[in-house]
Formats: C-alpha cells, sequence, structure tokens
C-alpha cells in the first residue's frame, strides 16, 4: 500500500491532526498555517527566525481531488546549510520516532520499506484509532473501508474543563477595545472578561495545572459562554499580542458547537430578526451587534472554526428565528470552502470582505473587526452589502428554490 492510498483513506484535516500531534502544535494553528503557508519558528528545534512553514500540494497523481500537506524547515548557519526536514505527515511521525527510540522498543527498522508500517501502527496507538484496518505480520496494511465509512476517526475525548480567574480592566483593556469600537458595558453584557490565571483539569493528575499567567506582553481575554448540560462551563481564551505564526496558542476553548445551541446560553440572542449571520470570531460579533442592513438588526451566531460545519438541527433551530441566514468568513481558503460548504448544504448566503483577487473589491481588512480598526467607512461597507443582496434576499423570500451562487460584497 502506498501513502497516496492511505491518505485517500483519511477523513478532512487528519494530515493537519497527525503533524499537530507529533510537532506539539494546536490543530487549528496548523490548519490555518497550512492556508497561509506563513513561515513559524520551527517546533523542531532552537529557532530565533520563522523557518519553518506548511505548503498544500495538489497533484494529479494523487488519486483524488484532495491534497498531500507538507512541511519545510529550513536551517541555514555556518555548520549546517540546507533543509532539516522536509515531508508529509507521515515523515513527520518518523522523524518523531527516531529521535524517541524508546517508543520503537529499540527495534528501529533495518529496511526502508518496512518503515512505513511502523508508522502507521503508531499513529493507530496514538489516536486509538482504526481506519486502516489490520497491520499482519508480513507488514502488509489493508484499509478496511467499510469501518472508515461507519466510525469517527479519532476517539472521542472529554470536554475540557478551564478555570479562570479575572483581573480588573486597565488603560490597556480600554485602548484595545474602543480601538474596535466596542464599550465596557457590550464586553460585560457579553460576559467578556480580562484574565489573570488560567488553570486546566489534569484527568490524569487528577488536579488543576496552571497554564497561564498574565504578563504585560501576553494579554488574555475569555468568552463565557456559560454551562453545557453536564454543568461543565464553556470558554473561549483569546490571547490578542500572540503572533498567529508563532507555535503558540492564539485561541483556546472547549467549545464544540454554536454556543447558544449547545448550552442553552440565551444572553446574546437580542430580538428575532429578519436576518441572522453565522460569524467566526466573537469580536466581530460584537463590532456587527450595532450594524443594520434594510434598516434591521442582524443576529450573529459564533462558529466555533471554519472547519466545523453546523449540523442539520443547528441549522434549522437558527433559521426558525430569522427569514435570510448569512455566513461571513474571512476570504481565504479555510473561508471560502466553509462558506461554500454550508452554501450548498442549507442555502446559506455567504458574504466576505475580499482582498483584490479575482477582480474583487480590495476592503484592506480580513473581517469586520480589523475594518473598524483600520478606519473603514462602515456606512459604505452596509450599502454595498444591501445592494448586492436585495435582489437575492427577495428572491429567496419570494421562492423556494436553491440560490447556487456566491456572493461577496
Amino acid at each position: 500500500m502506498t501513502k497516496i492510498e492511505v491518505l485517500n483513506a483519511l477523513q478532512p484535516f487528519c494530515q493537519e491532526k497527525i503533524f499537530a500531534k507529533y510537532l506539539g502544535l494546536n490543530v487549528e494553528d496548523v490548519i490555518e498555517l497550512s492556508n497561509s503557508e506563513q513561515p513559524i519558528c520551527s517546533p523542531l528545534r532552537t529557532d530565533k527566525n520563522p523557518s519553518f512553514a506548511f505548503q498544500k500540494q495538489r497533484k494529479n497523481n494523487t488519486g483524488g481531488e484532495g491534497y498531500v500537506l507538507r512541511a519545510r524547515d529550513f536551517v541555514s548557519n555556518f555548520y549546517n546549510h540546507g533543509i532539516y526536514f522536509w515531508g508529509d505527515c507521515f515523515d513527520a511521525v518518523r522523524h518523531y520516532l527516531e529521535r524517541h527510540q524508546s517508543e520503537l522498543n529499540n527495534q528501529t527498522p533495518k529496511k526502508e520499506k518496512e518503515w512505513f508500517a511502523v508508522i502507521l501502527k503508531h499513529i493507530i496507538k496514538t489516536f486509538d484509532i482504526d481506519i486502516f484496518g489490520k497491520v499482519n505480520n508480513d507488514n502488509n496494511i489493508e484499509i478496511n473501508y467499510e469501518k472508515y465509512e461507519k466510525e469517527v476517526t479519532f476517539k472521542t475525548r472529554e470536554r475540557k474543563q478551564f478555570s479562570p480567574q479575572f483581573r480588573e480592566w486597565n488603560e490597556f483593556d480600554k485602548d484595545y477595545w474602543s480601538s474596535y469600537n466596542i464599550s465596557k458595558q457590550q464586553l460585560e453584557d457579553r460576559k467578556v472578561y480580562p484574565v489573570n490565571n488560567i488553570w486546566i483539569w489534569s484527568s490524569n493528575n487528577q488536579d488543576w495545572i496552571l497554564i497561564y499567567s498574565h504578563r504585560d506582553n501576553d494579554i488574555c481575554y475569555c468568552y463565557d459562554y456559560g454551562l453545557d448540560e453536564n454543568e461543565i462551563r464553556i470558554y473561549k481564551f483569546y490571547f490578542v499580542l500572540r503572533n498567529k505564526h508563532q507555535a503558540r496558542h492564539r485561541f483556546m476553548t472547549n467549545m464544540t458547537n454554536i454556543p447558544f445551541l449547545e448550552n442553552k446560553y440565551l444572553g446574546v440572542i437580542t430580538d428575532i430578526t429578519r436576518i441572522g449571520c453565522l460569524i467566526k470570531a466573537t469580536k466581530d460579533a460584537l463590532v456587527g451587534a450595532n450594524l443594520k442592513i434594510f434598516n434591521e438588526k442582524i443576529q450573529f451566531y459564533e462558529i466555533p472554526s471554519e472547519t466545523t460545519i453546523p449540523t442539520d438541527e443547528e441549522i434549522k433551530e437558527i433559521s426558525k428565528r430569522h427569514d435570510i441566514l448569512l455566513v461571513f468568513t474571512d476570504f481565504d481558503y479555510a473561508g471560502v470552502r466553509f462558506a461554500n460548504s454550508i452554501r450548498k448544504q442549507f442555502n446559506v448566503i455567504p458574504i466576505f470582505l475580499t482582498n483584490g483577487k479575482y477582480r474583487t473589491v480590495n476592503y484592506g481588512a480580513k473581517d469586520l473587526s480589523d475594518f473598524q480598526r483600520l478606519g473603514g467607512r462602515i456606512d459604505i461597507l452596509i450599502t454595498r452589502l444591501e445592494l448586492h443582496l436585495k435582489p437575492l434576499i427577495d428572491e429567496i423570500l419570494n421562492s423556494n428554490h436553491k440560490i447556487l451562487t456566491t456572493y461577496s460584497i
């Protein structure tokens, strides 16, 4: 069996998850970096200058419509010049095993062709998965496609438990949020708090472990989404000064679904409006809270990430509240793919702040909050939005057939 056959059997984002696990990165960071291809400081060694990057390669010989995700780590100095690492997710596993011989029980494969079976066995053990079928004594792998199609790739885990300690608002907080025209009252109404410390519950140690402490160069804010059905509080933490291209989390969360549907927390729901909008960031939802289209307020619903497609139940519940449902995502690979996925499934209208590519308008910002902070004219934005949406909305309201055209502002 070849790598391509295994890649074709993997579910979406399995490559990213394998990379994240064996490089010690966050899955969402790997997905974002694979789309942007921006370099970060290498997770494989001490690295002061960003020299590690992901790259998606689409080839005709992949045997499918997907891509092969590869990582490249350049190292260049007086003693060593060239490529430190270059390979796919399986090469990353091999790189890890070569540096952790104890996990091979000191039985390093003697032949090159034996490595792939060893790599797959370690992935299966690490993630507790069985999508590859059995690995027989001859090191031949047979994919169990029927089992793969019926079972979830990665073992479902219990929700993480966080315990944050909040601090008082200071001048930095005031300046930061006012740059987005977001008031302290809006933050308090939305249950956004500045964070002093964060602990996470360790089931292995049966104790709370401190994972963050406030520093002037590492500011964190907490979004509180209330309790789930098991009385576990749902949080999202935003580290505003961290560079997204560094190997540090910019976000941490134990959210898995659209928040108000998951925990019945309706504090962010204002009134039943004609227009609802799915959006990725809480900050964007706060900026958009005062926006009106056709003199109608927009009710925003935050999605966990651009890799989490809403369920039929979630869309059905939201649709009960609105005549029109929009989705506002970034104008990049992940954002456009997410918007198109739910457009096709649920007849949701995608909108983007475009960047000049493909003969589009360049708004100089990727989302509402950046547009506000950089001094964008919100009134002009609304006028353009109404211009594009009016004929589409009229058609949806007056007919039941699906609209299959993607629109941008």
